[in-house]
């Protein structure tokens, strides 16, 4: 138990700060947002230090603010990546500090992938000649790996994925190029994911209003051929997709599979998307060789699928 003075609990409740992601350009460019609230009856002059990991360059490093009364002040921060790594999320601080010298601190980790909009004809074909704007996430590292005790995963050849998306008014595309030494696919519609298989998770509201459910669908090759089956939330069924919007193509190359996917609005409950909005998202890769006991996934943040907890999945933000 910390116990402080009284003063300074009332000063501390002057300012409510909050820090986030409003990348929204058209050029992917990762912006963040500082909003600082004055809840006092006198303007204040704030300045803001702005801290980033040495990989990444944040302008303007430190900017002054006068704040009004009762106001909220905006400061849009510009992120540029020396080095990038999608697999990771990328901690910032902002330090503001008062006239009266009070200091508050903000810390927010995001992993700044963006989901383009799709060309105003797209359809999927299979190909990926409309692709090419889209933002390539890895599953390719042995820490994105979760395997059973006796089961190695052997390097990327062993399985690994990129992994692309987009968005327009009535659909979420997903497309992967996995990586795969053997496909093998012999399930039920809802026990794909013990074979080769992909796995969805969104989390649609968590970055918005704070409440997280999470929304799982697995796409795979089932009894009945290509299929997407939706697990949570409720009790399972299977999501109509007419084949135009659902490919599961081995490409010869040894167990590489393409998917690509449509995955309508209308199944994601009453969520709109639009440029700057934010949700949680993450894939899992699961991969099966069709020995007892072999099963292992690869993942780009798709922790909080397995452990059903959305607010681990990843950061991705609409833009166009």
């Amino acid at each position: 138990m910390y116990v402080i003075g009284a003063g300074q609990l009332e000063q501390s409740r002057l300012f409510e700060i909050n820090a986030s992601n409003i990348t929204a350009m058209s050029n992917g460019s990762s912006v963040v947002a500082l909003d600082i609230r004055n809840n006092g009856g006198n303007a204040e002059n704030m300045t803001i230090l702005a801290q980033a990991h040495p990989l990444i360059k944040i302008s303007p490093p430190s900017v002054s603010l006068l704040i009004e009364p009762g106001k909220i002040a905006r400061q849009k921060f510009k992120l540029s990546f020396l080095q990038t790594n999608d697999r990771i999320r990328n901690p910032l601080t902002f330090q503001a500090t008062t006239g009266k010298g009070m200091t508050f601190r903000v810390k927010m980790s995001d992993t700044f992938a963006c989901c383009v909009r799709a060309p105003a004809d797209f359809s999927l074909d299979g190909t990926w000649q409309n692709w090419t704007r889209t933002q390539i996430l890895h599953a390719d590292q042995r820490t994105q790996v979760e395997q059973p005790m006796g089961v190695a995963w052997k390097g990327p050849d062993d399985v690994s994925a990129r992994i692309m998306t987009m968005w327009d008014k009535n659909y979420f595309y997903l497309g992967l190029q996995v990586h795969d030494d053997v496909f093998f696919a012999k399930q039920l519609s809802n026990r794909m994911f013990l074979n080769d298989a992909v796995e969805i998770g969104f989390d649609l509201e968590h970055r918005l209003s704070g409440n997280s459910r999470l929304w799982q669908f697995v796409m795979g090759k089932s009894e009945s051929g290509n299929t997407l089956f939706c697990h949570q939330p409720g009790t399972g069924f299977l999501v109509p997709a007419p084949p135009s919007k659902m490919f599961i193509q081995p490409t010869g190359n040894g167990g590489d599979v393409d998917y690509q996917v449509a995955i309508p609005w209308s199944q994601l409950g009453s969520f709109m998307p639009e440029a700057g909005r934010q949700i949680g998202f993450g894939v899992i890769v699961d991969d099966s060789d069709g020995k007892p006991n072999d099963r292992k996934f690869i993942s780009w943040f798709g922790s909080g699928i397995s452990s059903k907890r959305p607010q681990e999945l990843g950061d991705l933000i609409f833009v166009e």
